[in-house]
């Protein structure tokens, strides 16, 4: 087989290859590189805001970690968050076999590492809907869920 007999025989024909696959390529390259583009930015900025919301919740049950303080926190981040929230008194950081690599997994786990000064797992794949946090501190676990 040979190209010429896949190519347009007619010069109407020849005239339409020559403009419209240029065309076509241009908007389907555009395209890509727009929507690439475009969840990258809000893959990284949805990560980003969930990692400052952890992040808050984190400071204020570090700077009270008694039982009212927890319930407190709890609250707060129930209210602003809507997070759950589970003290694990005396716990230890669970380590968490993750599924496979995600890139949204990975840019909030970078965000995370960024923000959080203690120890932390997530918990990304057990439920469909659910992320959870785990953040160790001197006395227990602290688990975030969102």
């Amino acid at each position: 087989m040979n190209a010429n007999t896949l190519l347009p025989k007619t010069l109407f024909g020849r005239m339409l290859l020559i403009i419209l696959t240029p065309m076509i390529l241009v908007q389907i390259v555009t395209v890509l590189i727009f929507y690439e583009r475009h969840w990258d930015t809000v893959t990284r900025y949805m990560a980003g805001n969930l990692s400052s919301d952890i992040h808050v919740i984190v400071d204020r049950f570090a700077a009270d970690q008694s039982q009212e303080g927890f319930e407190e926190t709890s609250a707060f981040a129930g209210r602003y968050f809507h997070f759950k929230m589970d003290w694990h008194q005396k716990g230890i950081l669970p380590r968490i076999e993750n599924a496979p690599y995600t890139y949204a997994s990975e840019m909030l786990r970078q965000s995370l590492d960024s923000k959080l000064s203690h120890p932390f797992e997530l918990d990304l794949h057990r439920h469909d809907d659910l992320v959870s946090i785990h953040i160790q501190f001197p006395g227990g676990v602290l688990e975030i869920k969102s």
